[in-house]
């Protein structure tokens, strides 16, 4: 399974520690996400019903298939070593199909992506960050005064706006 998600273009997304990142699902087809260790737990924030889960390969991929056309809770899960934090969100036009969860570093050295007038967005190998030159600025629904690590490889929404890079 592993090779077979990352052949056919899994999204690779480096989650730092307590930070949360965006999923997109869609009631057309299933989204699975493979992650590095065993999984132990996980919990979704909204009704039992929206969603069917089935945790397969070794219980390290999770499958995620909505009942329900307005997903827009929290999904935690856990594994041994850690906790990753999602958004699940109904998205019709860029739905997550694979995503392989990796877990990132806090890079102190990045290169600059994005410069705009309200902030600047860099990138390292297993992290970005965003540097506000607006305060507050309003980062995946968070309003941030200084800079702010965000998970590399997840949707990014500045002041509402999804950021492409």
């Amino acid at each position: 399974m592993r090779e077979t998600l990352e052949n056919n273009m899994a999204q690779v997304i480096f989650m730092l520690v307590n930070q949360i990142a965006s999923v997109f699902v869609s009631l057309q087809f299933a989204t699975v996400i493979e992650f590095p260790l065993p999984i132990t737990s996980y919990v979704y924030g909204g009704s039992e019903s929206d969603l069917v889960i089935d945790l397969i390969q070794n219980d390290k991929v999770l499958s995620i298939k909505p009942r329900v056309a307005n997903i827009n809770s929290n999904f935690v899960v856990t594994t041994k070593t850690s906790k990753y934090y999602f958004y699940l969100k109904t998205n019709t036009q860029t739905p997550h199909k694979f995503i392989t969860i990796k877990d990132g570093l806090l890079e102190p050295l990045q290169k600059i992506i994005k410069d705009e007038k309200d902030f600047t967005f860099l990138e390292g190998d297993t992290s970005a960050k965003i540097v506000p030159k607006t305060i507050p600025l309003e980062v995946n629904g968070e309003q941030i005064s200084s800079t702010y690590f965000v998970p590399k490889g997840a949707p990014l929404f500045i002041n509402g706006n999804r950021i492409s890079y």
